[in-house]
């Protein structure tokens, strides 16, 4: 299934925007962040867990709450 784990940047869905990484093939999360705007950033940071810890102190979310989702075509 495509997934565009191998975009190295852009989109194939004008809903995502997925950062440039060159490294994308090769990691394992990745995240889709809901800004709340008509295309959301697709980013797949070096250190998931890091980025997740940052990211939920930033919005103050609650931990467990993260959905389990195949990813979108990007």
């Amino acid at each position: 299934m495509l997934s565009g784990k191998w975009r190295l940047w852009g989109t194939g869905n004008p809903r995502y925007w997925a950062n440039l990484d060159t490294r994308r093939p090769r990691k394992k999360a990745v995240f889709v962040v809901d800004l709340g705007r008509r295309v959301s950033p697709v980013v797949t940071p070096d250190m998931p867990d890091a980025f997740e810890s940052a990211l939920r102190a930033r919005a103050k979310l609650e931990a467990g709450n993260a959905r389990q989702l195949n990813g979108p075509f990007i």
